[in-house]
C-alpha cells in the first residue's frame, strides 16, 4: 500500500498558510449530542472547551495579514461557543468570508440564531436522519430532530447566505432512507448543495466502524434517486470519502477534484502545554485515505485521495479498478463541481 503524507502535522507560530487562502479555525470542542460516527470525539477529550475570544481575533487578524480570505469556524460544535457571535462579527470585520459547519443546536433558539447567522455568508448543517427515532439512534440526544427542525426554519428566517449546503454521512443506520433523508431536506429549506459522505473511521466511527460502515458499492446504488430529487430542486450534489474509480461517472461530483488547500488551527497539548497548534491540509481531503498496488496504475491517481485503512480491513480491494486515461480524461472534461463550494467534512 501506497501511504501519502497529506496531512502534516506541525506546532507552527507564523501560521504558515496554504496557498488558497483559505483556513479552519476550531473554535470549540464541546458538543452536546454523542453522534455514533462522531470523527471529532478524541478531540474533545482534552484541552479547553472553547477557544477564547481574544485568541480567536489573534489568530485571525494573523492569517489576514498572510492572505487567508476565507474562514471556517468547526468543532465539537462551534455555535454553542459562548462568544461565537463575537467571533463571527470580527471575521466579518477583518474582510473574511466566513463559514460555518454545524449540526444545528446553536441555531435552534430564534433569538440566538439571529446573532449566530447575522455574519455567515455559507453554512453547512449536518442532516444524518429524517424522523425522530433515527436521529435519536443517530446522536443519542433525545432533542436533536426538534433542534434540526428548528434551525431549518431560523436559517430561513435569519439567514443572508451565499451557500447553504446540508450534509449526511451514510451509515449502516441510514443507508436505506438515504432518498428520504433528501426528501426531508428539500421540504424544509433550499440548499444549494448536499454532501453525502462515507463515514470517517476516526473517534466514535473508528471505534464502531465494522458495524457501522457499509460498502461503498451500496452507496454509490443510492446516487441516482438522490441526484433526480436535486435536479428537481435546483441543487448540486457533492460527494466525499469514495475513491475516483469505485465512483465511475458520478465522479465528476467528488470533493477530491475540489477541494483546496488551507491550514486548520486549534488548540492542542505539546508535552504538558498547551498551545495553538496548524496542520496543514493539501492535494487532496486529508482523510488518512491510502492508495493501493491496485492505484499504481490508475490514471487518476494524483488527484484521488484513495481509501480508507480500516475500509480495506473490511472490504479488501475488489470495488478498486484503475482508470484508463481515455475514461480519466473524459471525467475531468464533465467535472460540474466548482471549487468555491468546497466544504469540510
Amino acid at each position: 500500500m501506497y501511504g501519502r503524507n497529506i496531512l502534516s502535522r506541525v506546532v507552527d507560530p507564523s501560521f504558515n498558510v496554504c496557498s488558497g487562502g483559505r483556513a479552519e479555525l476550531r473554535i470549540s470542542k464541546a458538543c452536546r449530542r454523542k453522534c455514533v460516527f462522531c470523527c471529532e470525539a478524541r478531540g474533545m477529550l482534552s484541552g479547553a472547551r472553547f477557544m477564547p475570544l481574544k485568541e480567536a481575533v489573534a489568530i485571525m487578524d494573523r492569517l489576514r495579514t498572510k492572505g487567508v480570505g476565507h474562514i471556517t469556524f468547526i468543532g465539537g460544535e462551534p455555535t454553542i461557543h459562548p462568544d461565537f457571535h463575537r467571533i463571527a462579527r470580527a471575521a466579518r470585520l477583518l474582510g473574511y468570508t466566513v463559514q460555518v459547519t454545524t449540526d444545528g443546536t446553536g441555531l435552534a433558539d430564534a433569538s440566538r440564531a439571529a446573532g449566530v447567522l447575522a455574519d455567515i455568508d455559507e453554512l453547512c448543517l449536518s442532516v444524518h436522519w429524517h424522523n425522530e427515532a433515527l436521529a435519536r439512534e443517530v446522536t443519542r440526544f433525545d432533542s436533536a430532530f426538534s433542534d434540526t427542525e428548528a434551525a431549518f426554519e431560523n436559517i430561513k428566517r435569519f439567514g443572508r447566505l451565499r451557500l447553504f449546503m446540508c450534509h449526511s454521512v451514510i451509515c449502516s443506520l441510514n443507508l436505506a432512507a438515504v432518498p428520504d433523508i433528501c426528501e426531508y431536506v428539500f421540504s424544509k429549506a433550499r440548499p444549494g448543495v448536499l454532501m453525502l459522505s462515507q463515514l470517517i473511521p476516526w473517534g466514535r466511527g473508528r471505534s464502531s466502524y465494522d458495524s457501522l460502515t457499509v460498502s461503498m458499492t451500496d452507496i454509490v446504488r443510492v446516487f441516482p434517486p438522490v441526484k433526480r430529487l436535486l435536479d428537481v430542486n435546483g441543487a448540486r450534489l457533492l460527494i466525499s470519502g469514495i475513491p475516483l474509480c469505485v465512483l465511475g461517472g458520478w465522479g465528476r461530483f467528488s470533493n477530491d477534484l475540489g477541494f483546496s488547500p488551507r491550514v486548520v488551527l486549534e488548540r492542542g497539548k505539546v508535552g504538558a502545554e498547551e498551545e495553538v497548534l496548524s496542520f496543514k491540509k493539501s492535494l487532496v481531503p486529508p482523510l488518512n485515505r491510502i492508495k493501493t498496488r491496485e492505484c499504481a496504475s490508475c490514471a487518476l491517481f494524483e488527484v484521488c485521495a484513495g481509501v480508507f485503512p480500516d475500509y480495506l480491513k473490511k472490504y479488501g480491494v475488489s470495488e478498486l479498478q484503475p482508470v484508463s486515461a481515455r475514461s480519466a480524461g473524459r471525467l475531468l472534461r464533465e467535472t460540474t463541481y466548482v471549487r468555491e463550494n468546497s466544504c469540510p467534512g
